[in-house]
């Protein structure tokens, strides 16, 4: 290539390295190239994941070259290039990248790029923290200082050690020992108080004993919804309105549960005087 060319030569170039590009990637067969355009195309390079789109589309050649033109400009494709090992396809690739990189400097002579301002800020970065500590006897950090660790107060609930996390009750081993414990019980299962504890009567099981072959008939309908409790569905004996003076009547399972939580959330609001 010369020293300087223009955009279309630069463009003619580009072209040409993709065509090698796709040219490599073409020896494979039909899956193994569907896989790794698929493959580049999730990358988090924007020069590898340029090949991978163009790969898929349906002009790869055209798409490619304008993608990797500007890479060079915005991207990361002379940092990317160098990294590509020597087996095939990414020896052309990477012989093909630095073709595009020396066309588009030599179609923008004096133009920066992303990757020369980097350098540009890393160099001048350097520059500057040499200059504070030639200034100071102290040990200086610029521009940014690193974080400083936590520290974790929290002691650990089984051992009373330090916690060696803000987030966990347990140190690491203990935390270990717990999962282990949890894991060979099994899951915590919550033991239902018995049908007297909860105040149910003796009363209450005989009417449910007399509405029982009622309900299996079919007919019956919800004391709530209206709807028609179906014979194999579970319900429930429950006062209309929550006043315990009234006859029960029976509920369907899920008109019951509901309007069980909403009066228990009324009682809680009225103990505490909401």
């Amino acid at each position: 290539m010369t020293a300087t060319m223009t955009h279309d030569a630069a463009k003619i170039a580009a072209e040409a390295a993709a065509k090698r590009i796709v040219d490599a990637v073409t020896t494979f067969s039909p899956w193994i190239r569907l896989n790794l355009a698929t493959a580049l195309a999730a990358e988090r390079s924007d020069t590898l994941r340029t090949v991978g789109e163009s790969l898929l589309g349906k002009d790869p050649i055209a798409s490619m070259a304008d993608g990797l033109l500007v890479d060079v400009f915005l991207g990361d494709l002379e940092d990317i290039g160098p990294k590509l090992g020597d087996a095939e396809p990414w020896a052309t690739i990477r012989e093909a990248l630095e073709d595009v990189a020396e066309a588009w400097h030599a179609s923008h002579p004096g133009i920066r790029t992303r990757r020369d301002f980097a350098a540009r800020w890393r160099r001048w970065e350097q520059e500057a923290k040499q200059r504070a500590l030639d200034a100071s006897d102290e040990p200086v950090t610029f521009p940014y200082a690193p974080p400083e660790p936590r520290i974790v107060t929290r002691l650990c609930r089984r051992c009373s050690m330090p916690a060696t996390s803000s987030i966990h009750w347990y140190c690491d081993e203990c935390r270990g020992k717990t999962a282990s414990a949890r894991a060979g019980r099994g899951p915590r299962i919550r033991k239902q108080a018995k049908t007297s504890e909860r105040g149910y009567t003796g009363q209450h099981a005989a009417r449910r004993k007399q509405w029982t072959p009622r309900v299996k008939a079919g007919g019956v309908a919800c004391g709530r919804c209206g709807n028609i409790i179906p014979p194999d569905a579970p319900w429930d004996l429950s006062h209309p309105g929550d006043d315990k003076s009234l006859e029960p009547v029976p509920w369907c399972r899920r008109c019951n549960r509901q309007y069980a939580a909403t009066v228990t959330k009324r009682r809680r609001r009225r103990d505490n005087g909401q």
